[in-house]
């Protein structure tokens, strides 16, 4: 397997919502949480309409981006039952996915809809491996 790097911009809104479910929103500073707070209000608007109203906070928005992922952002906790980390939810950080196509002419699956997830553990190191799909 070859990782390939991503680029990430903080500055395009385009990033910053393909890669939410990635990032979260604790990396960004207390005195532009404002500012990011009032682009996703527009992304959200652009979504789902003005009809609905958009969520309170900037921590609330993580419920509904959470891209690239389709079910929501991994919440899991490292699987090593020494390491501290063994039961704090959403512990893990995204290290690699693999979505079904990963080079031209190659079908893991036979589903785009199913990817490989790859989380690892800050503190102990390991990783876990898991599949989503819709």
């Amino acid at each position: 397997m070859r990782l390939q790097p991503l680029s990430f911009d903080r500055k395009r809104t385009q990033d910053l919502v393909e890669f939410s479910g990635v990032f979260g929103f604790g990396w960004i500073p207390k005195k532009e949480q404002a500012r990011f707070y009032k682009l996703f209000v527009k992304e959200f608007e652009r979504i789902w309409g003005s009809e609905s109203s958009p969520p309170e906070s900037l921590a609330r928005m993580a419920d509904f981006f959470y891209g690239p992922f389709v079910q929501g952002r991994p919440e899991m906790m490292c699987p090593h039952a020494k390491c501290g980390n063994h039961r704090k939810r959403e512990s893990m950080h995204v290290l690699a996915t693999v979505q079904n196509k990963p080079v031209r002419g190659v079908s893991l699956w036979g589903s785009d809809e199913v990817w490989l997830v790859f989380l690892i553990c800050p503190r102990c190191h390991t990783i876990l491996a898991y599949n989503e799909c819709t």
